[in-house]
């Protein structure tokens, strides 16, 4: 089950996935009261993990909420190659928005998370696809009773009909294209959840999307 929460001032998605062994949080934008308010049956302990695509603020702003809400046993995972944003206000562009945000959490690096079963149902596939930021990489999961499509968590690298931006400290559109190119050469569909704005899947961006074309 696929849990959306848009949430903060760029409107990022924050998504729940889950069953009944638990919850992985994917992009930790939205505060651990309100999550739980929203979700009347969610339970903190019962998140196994909480995994970030990429290290901007509107993306992570309550990581450190979380990380002092949950067991110190529960992992959080982001690219090695992002971490230094966390620290920096200007690389994680919570300086551009006034707000100076700097993050003390201890992650994992998403190697860790490659292969590696989830909830006892979800197998995770890590794609590392810089561009928008030097660490941005989209999550695959696939159950491995094939009793739902497999699912791509993309961060900013892709949204429904286009792609986040290259502009930013650490992109590159080089290594965008290149990473649309990876995704494009995936065998079979996933449903598509960015971190802005509508799902979508991966058959219909190979024939709407500009980039893909």
């Amino acid at each position: 089950m696929i849990t959306i929460l848009p949430f903060g001032p760029l409107q990022s998605n924050m998504y729940i996935l889950s069953n009944s062994n638990g919850y992985i949080i994917i992009d930790p934008c939205v505060g651990v009261d309100l999550t739980t308010s929203y979700l009347s049956s969610f339970s903190v302990e019962k998140v196994k993990a909480v995994i970030m695509t990429h290290a901007h603020f509107d993306h992570l702003m309550y990581v450190d909420e979380w990380r002092s809400a949950l067991h110190d046993d529960v992992p959080f995972y982001l690219s090695h190659e992002d971490v230094p944003l966390l620290k920096d206000a200007n690389l994680n562009r919570s300086q551009n928005r006034g707000l100076s945000q700097e993050y003390v959490v201890e992650t994992l690096d998403v190697c860790h998370m490659d292969s590696k079963l989830f909830l006892d149902e979800y197998y995770c596939q890590v794609l590392n696809t810089p561009g928008h930021t030097k660490g941005s990489v989209c999550y695959c999961f696939s159950s491995k009773n094939n009793t739902c499509k497999p699912m791509m968590f993309t961060g900013d690298t892709i949204f429904c009909d286009s792609i986040g931006r290259t502009d930013l400290p650490t992109g590159s559109y080089m290594q965008m294209r290149d990473s649309i190119r990876l995704i494009k050469s995936l065998i079979g569909d996933y449903d598509i959840f960015p971190g802005h704005g509508e799902s979508t899947c991966l058959s219909q961006q190979k024939q709407t999307n500009p980039f893909f074309i």
